[in-house]
């Protein structure tokens, strides 16, 4: 059957590793929230075959200018660090 744990990319081709879908919105979480300014923060996995991730950010600026800009960027940057198979799509609202 399907799995619920999303690979991630080893060296080993013989190796398989995975991470929880609620680790990995976990890790997505506390870097959202690591930005500057983001007050709290919402994150939700969906998809299995094409991944997205949705990104919901509360800020107390009035203007967020590029806050959204920097939220994309630190979610791309932990995912790469984590180097999952399927990076997913990620979108945010600020």
């Amino acid at each position: 059957g399907r799995t619920g744990t999303p690979p991630l990319a080893v060296d080993d081709p013989s190796g398989v590793t995975g991470l929880r879908r609620s680790s990995l919105r976990a890790a997505l979480h506390a870097s959202v929230l690591g930005v500057p300014g983001v007050d709290a923060a919402t994150v939700r996995l969906r998809g299995r075959l094409r991944p997205r991730a949705e990104i919901r950010a509360v800020t107390g600026f009035s203007d967020h200018g590029n806050l959204g800009e920097q939220v994309a960027d630190a979610v791309y940057d932990r995912l790469e660090e984590l180097d999952p198979v399927r990076v997913p799509e990620v979108a945010v609202r600020v």
